[in-house]
């Protein structure tokens, strides 16, 4: 619908049956916004729907989200549902990056990211990298404090190779803190509800990537099972983060089945992280899990 929003408040918007063909999806797409840029006031989108949507990214594709392509800048989005969307890139495709159910990718310089009761509901997102079922990539390097609430995801299906995660594909950042609490990833789509072909996959977030930026995870559960399959080597998978760098996790849970493919070369395997923590300047913590 928009090319970009900036500063703007929407509510009460359904959209339905969109096609977003090939010729016309190659960097920043999304049903309602290629792009949020919004140098002075964070846009709100509030009861906003999308229902029955296809998004087939061009070969060149990034940044592809159900709703908004990219933000960059402030968003405080509550009460949003998307249903039934397809966005059917390639996993062999390295130039499909980025791909996410709400957002394709966040980096905001200047505002902050607020979702709350979020619904994703029988959906499904193909991409290479960074693909998540919320969110492709977060990448929080302006000392902000993001809040992820109240999320529930239900039968959707998220496939990339590297970076996959129920959520988030990504996140990075040098600074700041974000915090997912009471996000469920519910799935019993076969054969899983997550699949990767390489490594860094998990049922929240396929990979944590910083120095400073904190992502704390409280009162989460994954339900649905995880499989990944490769020619190479398999490495950090998790139940609920890949690769988790720095930040806590709180009272939630894993319930499923990992399954990989080959065995021989898989490192890194966890219910809970298949990796945390990798340097002396990270730290994480478990707890009540």
């Amino acid at each position: 619908m928009f090319a970009n929003l900036s500063g703007a408040k929407i509510e009460n918007l359904t959209l339905r049956d969109f096609n977003l063909p090939a010729a016309s999806t190659n960097t920043d797409s999304g049903v309602l916004a290629q792009t949020i840029i919004s140098p002075t006031n964070s846009v709100e989108l509030s009861k906003v729907k999308v229902f029955n949507s296809i998004i087939t990214p061009g070969p060149n594709a990034n940044n592809i989200g159900g709703l908004v392509g990219r933000v960059a800048n402030g968003l405080q989005a509550r009460r949003i549902r998307i249903d039934n969307l397809s966005i059917d890139g390639d996993n062999t495709n390295s130039d499909h990056v980025r791909f996410g159910a709400l957002i394709g990718s966040h980096g905001s310089s200047q505002g902050r990211l607020e979702l709350s009761e979020v619904k994703i509901l029988n959906s499904d997102i193909e991409g290479a990298s960074s693909i998540g079922g919320l969110i492709g990539r977060i990448n929080n390097n302006d000392n902000l404090d993001h809040s992820i609430r109240e999320i529930t995801l239900t039968q959707n299906q998220v496939i990339g190779r590297f970076g996959v995660g129920g959520v988030i594909g990504q996140f990075q950042g040098a600074s700041g803190q974000t915090q997912l609490e009471k996000v469920d990833f519910d799935s019993t789509v076969a054969p899983a509800g997550i699949i990767g072909s390489g490594g860094d996959v998990g049922g929240l977030v396929g990979r944590t990537e910083s120095t400073n930026n904190r992502l704390i995870i409280k009162q989460s559960r994954v339900s649905s099972n995880i499989f990944v399959s490769g020619i190479g080597s398999i490495d950090q998978v998790g139940g609920l983060v890949g690769l988790y760098a720095n930040g806590n996790i709180m009272d939630s849970l894993y319930q499923g089945t990992i399954s990989i493919t080959p065995t021989l070369v898989s490192h890194h395997i966890g219910g809970l992280a298949g990796r945390m923590g990798v340097s002396s300047n990270f730290g994480v913590k478990a707890e009540n899990n």
